[in-house]
Order: C-alpha cells, then structure tokens, then sequence
C-alpha cells in the first residue's frame, strides 16, 4: 500500500469514528431533553434496542423512553472510553461507557425526591448508508446503580463551599 492510500484510509476511519461519535452524543442529547425525534434519529427504521426494560423495534424503545423519561425532574448522560472497530468497510462495533444521572420528581404522597445513578455500557452495532452512520443493533449493561434520596443543598449550594474557604 502506498502511502496516500494509507493516508486516505486513515482519513476515512477518522471522519467514521467522529460521525459515530456524534450519534453516541446525540442520543445523550435526546434522552436528556426527552426529544422523541433526536433519540429516533440515531438508529435504522428497522434497529433494535435492548434496554434492559425495553427489548424490541428501536423506533419503539424510543416511544417507550417518552415515558420513562417524563418521571425524571431532570436526567444527565455523561459518556466515555468510546472504543470503534471496523469489522467491514461500512459497520462498525463500538462499545461506549456511560453515567446516568436521574432525578425523580417527589412523590404526590410527599416522598421525597429520589436519584437514581446508573453505570453501564452501551454496546453497538453501526451501520453506515449513503455516509451517514446509525445504530443498528444496541444492548445496554447495567454495571451498577445506586437509589438514594436527593440531597438537599439548600437554596445556595455554593456558600456552602465558600464558608468552607
């Protein structure tokens, strides 16, 4: 191989893995605004996720998602130690860490507010059609979680800090 196809194919591989990269942060994006058209639009019409909770048709865990999603005050996805191999000129296995952040919403008969903080990995098969990249297989891991109540802060969490200084 010479070198400028050595060159090209590194080029391509990058410009893949920043694409994948893009979709892994766009679902986070979209399970932490609860947007039913973000989440959709990182898998093919005919993926499937297994979340867990949810095993089936991914455009369906999407809705099913709305649901959960709406039972969290607010939720943060924090992801890392994204890993991408290229079995075949268009899939990929990517294999990506996660940090979800959920904070339930207190209960109507005055139980306090929970959070619930789950660690796990997402484990993917992409595809990519007419240059774009998409999930098209997804299984979750639950390594770990914790339940807790919410701690409260106070109306000022940083003076807190402060007086500390």
């Amino acid at each position: 191989m010479n070198d400028k196809a050595g060159h090209d194919a590194a080029l391509t591989r990058l410009i893949a893995k920043d694409a994948i990269t893009e979709v892994l942060n766009r679902f986070a994006r979209g399970a932490d605004s609860a947007n039913l058209d973000l989440i959709r639009s990182v898998y093919w019409p005919e993926a499937t996720d297994d979340h867990g909770n949810f095993s089936g048709n991914a455009m369906e865990f999407a809705e099913h998602a709305m649901g959960v999603l709406k039972t969290f005050r607010t939720t943060m996805h924090l992801l890392t130690n994204v890993t991408i191999d290229f079995p075949g000129a268009h899939q990929a296995d990517v294999q990506c860490c996660f940090y979800a952040y959920h904070e339930h919403l207190p209960g109507a008969d005055g139980a306090p507010a929970m959070v619930t903080v789950v660690g796990g990995r997402y484990i993917d098969r992409f595809e990519e059609r007419g240059g774009e990249w998409r999930i098209l297989k997804r299984v979750v891991t639950m390594d770990w979680n914790e339940h807790r109540p919410l701690a409260d802060l106070g109306s000022n969490p940083q003076a807190r800090f402060q007086a500390q200084g």
